[in-house]
């Protein structure tokens, strides 16, 4: 019979008829396109991508589409219909397929699952199941490092508690250490979307970004290929600006006093932040910096106490870049912090 691809149009309504008024007609009809040689390739196309789209696919679907994913010209199209579908994603699950892919010995197919389990859309709908399926699988290996980068890059991993707890894991071991500026750029997501999360990843990236030049002897820190973007911290600023004081003042003031460094004077400076640029940011250590001052400076006009608090254990310190940041918040509220200032 003829298969112009003015036929395609019809195809589609009548699986989409039958699916829903006789499943096991519909089953018999789906496999007959699929293995029948004779059906031209652009229809059994046609088929697989309208399987994509299906509203609540079955696993006998699945298991039907697998019988079938022995023919060379099919199989691709049959791997990829659970692109970016929870619906299919849950089916997959269901019948094994994503762990039995996530162990293949054949690296090409762990390489599919992965991309698969990176696609934005899954990743904010099934976001935990995800992160149940990729933690097993965290063995610090070079490979694993590099899939679970492909996975947090493309997609999002703030979407679920047990996804951001794997990436805060990673950061925490260094899995992403040597990554470029250009990688991180996915985290201003993550400040526009969930600015409490972005507050934790920044407390332990800056722990880990501080680390990594522990006893070292420059005193100027170059890291511009591990250094998250001056507009996460921008962006963060702008969403919750407390959140960021709340967070980052306690580990701001331990890396001050880390990597301290006393002069001739008796002055007391450090490191990475000995001088300071007023009116322009435009590195991670600048943004850090003016973020953070004006972040408390809005607890000492919003929350007084809570500065107070988090201040009092530092006020008694010696370095200038803390003496700095006490100082700028306390100018905020000048009727309150007028004589502590002065004193």
């Amino acid at each position: 019979k003829e298969q112009h691809l003015f036929r395609r149009a019809q195809v589609r309504q009548i699986l989409t008829y039958q699916r829903d008024r006789d499943f096991t007609a519909y089953l018999k009809d789906l496999e007959a396109v699929l293995a029948e040689p004779k059906v031209r390739f652009h229809i059994k196309k046609l088929t697989l991508d309208w399987l994509r789209g299906v509203d609540k696919p079955t696993a006998a679907e699945w298991r039907l589409l697998w019988r079938l994913s022995s023919e060379p010209h099919l199989v691709s199209r049959i791997k990829t219909v659970s692109h970016n579908s929870p619906g299919w994603f849950d089916v997959l699950k269901q019948e094994g397929v994503w762990n039995a892919w996530l162990t293949s010995k054949d690296e090409s197919e762990i390489r599919h699952a992965v991309l698969l389990l990176s696609l934005p859309n899954l990743n904010k709908q099934r976001s935990a199941e995800i992160a149940d399926l990729l933690a097993p699988h965290f063995d610090g290996s070079l490979a694993w490092r590099n899939r679970f980068a492909e996975v947090v890059h493309m997609g999002q991993p703030h979407s679920s508690r047990k996804m951001f707890d794997l990436f805060m894991r990673a950061v925490r071991e260094g899995w992403f250490d040597h990554a470029h500026e250009n990688w991180w750029y996915f985290t201003v997501h993550i400040a526009e979307e969930a600015p409490a999360m972005a507050a934790e990843f920044l407390d332990v990236f800056v722990e880990r970004w501080s680390n990594r030049f522990a006893g070292e002897q420059q005193t100027d820190f170059d890291t511009r290929q591990t250094e998250i973007p001056e507009q996460f911290i921008q962006k963060l600023e702008e969403r919750d600006s407390l959140a960021l004081a709340r967070t980052l003042s306690p580990r701001f003031a331990a890396i001050v006093q880390k990597f301290a460094e006393t002069a001739k004077d008796g002055s007391v400076t450090d490191k990475i932040w000995g001088w300071k640029s007023f009116g322009s940011e435009h590195s991670f250590r600048e943004a850090l910096l003016g973020s953070l001052c004006r972040g408390i400076g809005k607890l000492a006009v919003e929350a007084p106490d809570e500065l107070d608090n988090l201040s009092r254990p530092v006020e008694a310190l010696p370095h200038e870049t803390i003496a700095f940041l006490l100082l700028s918040a306390w100018a905020a509220n000048p009727q309150r912090y007028a004589d502590k200032a002065i004193t």
